[in-house]
Formats: C-alpha cells, sequence, structure tokens
C-alpha cells in the first residue's frame, strides 16, 4: 500500500515554511502521497487565486482546514487565550473531515 501522509500546520509562515519543507521532502524521498492542511487562512494566503478548495502541484494536494478563524486571526479583535481552545476544538471536527473526505476518494491517509 503507498504511504499517504497529511501534513498539518499552523497558518503561521513560521510554521508552513518548515512543514512545506518536510512535505516535499517525503514526497520525493521516499515517494509518498502528500497531503499538506493548514487553516483556511493560511491556505488563502498561500493559493489567493485559489478560492477556498484543494490546490494540486503535482507533488503536494492542498486542501485547507478551519481552526475557527477563517478570515484570519486578529491579535487586536480576538483573545490570545481562547485561540487554542477553538482551534482545537474546531480544527478536529474539520480535519476529521478531511480525513473522512480523502478515505472516500480512495486516498486513505497512513500517518498524520
Amino acid at each position: 500500500m503507498e504511504q499517504h501522509f497529511l501534513v498539518v500546520t499552523y497558518p503561521l509562515q513560521g510554521h508552513i515554511n518548515p512543514a512545506l519543507h518536510l512535505a516535499r521532502r517525503l514526497a520525493r524521498v521516499a515517494g509518498a502521497r502528500i497531503t499538506f492542511s493548514t487553516a483556511l487562512s493560511g491556505h488563502r494566503r498561500m493559493f489567493p487565486s485559489s478560492a477556498d478548495g484543494e490546490v494540486d502541484d503535482g507533488l503536494i494536494c492542498y486542501v485547507p482546514h478551519s481552526d475557527g478563524y477563517d478570515d484570519g486571526f486578529n491579535q487586536d479583535v480576538d483573545d490570545v487565550k481562547a485561540y487554542p481552545l477553538r482551534n482545537r476544538s474546531v480544527g478536529s471536527k474539520t480535519l476529521s473531515a478531511v480525513l473522512r473526505s480523502l478515505e472516500e476518494r480512495g486516498r486513505p491517509v497512513t500517518c498524520v
């Protein structure tokens, strides 16, 4: 069975860039299928013309999930202490939906 990694990261540049480096390396070295998921706000910054949908560059498939802050986290308005709780609550549900969707499409994830 082909290995399929789901690489998940916070929607921050300091998290996205190293995770992307790992994802690309896994795809090239291990020959594995890679799905990369960050919060919708980060996905929108990465792919401003793709709306909110899945993007496939031939090496990595990019699938957004919600962290509860789809328009991005605003430190001036949003409660910094609430972010981890909301991310855990909303993010776990939407990441579960991503996993189910991939499995239903015949692309089950073997490692997160």
